[in-house]
């Protein structure tokens, strides 16, 4: 009979508190903005040991790179756009191709330069020429 109990009474508290989290969580505004999901993925094989990665970046109006063509913008010298989700779109990239607002970029980094990358996407200044 203890066990039912106390069963009864963890199954009901998990069951109310799993689903009122997010509810509360977005009265008390500590949720963030949604993540935007794009419509294609992308599948790799390992490259563990080739020491790089691809990270999937979602451009917004506050991107620093945001109206600049692919060759006016002084990426590390690692890095390389491999594609661009566009409004359900496959956009293959190259020197002329304008990044938009809520593009998805797939970026091959070095994982040695991947945070000099992801500080550059969210706003600190270009690498000197």
């Amino acid at each position: 009979m203890l066990f039912n109990i106390v069963f009864f009474i963890v199954l009901t508290s998990a069951l109310i508190q799993g689903s009122s989290i997010s509810y509360l969580a977005k009265k008390l505004k500590l949720s963030g903005p949604k993540k935007e999901v794009p419509y294609h993925s992308i599948e790799l094989i390992s490259i563990g040991k080739a020491n790089a990665e691809i990270i999937e970046f979602q451009t917004d109006q506050n991107t620093p790179i945001l109206g600049k063509t692919l060759q006016e913008i002084n990426f590390p010298d690692s890095v390389l756009i491999s594609a661009i989700v566009r409004n359900e779109d496959l956009v293959t990239p190259y020197g002329e191709t304008v990044i938009e607002e809520e593009d998805f970029l797939y970026i091959l980094v070095s994982r040695s330069e991947k945070k000099q990358l992801k500080q550059m996407l969210k706003g600190k200044p270009d690498r000197p020429k």
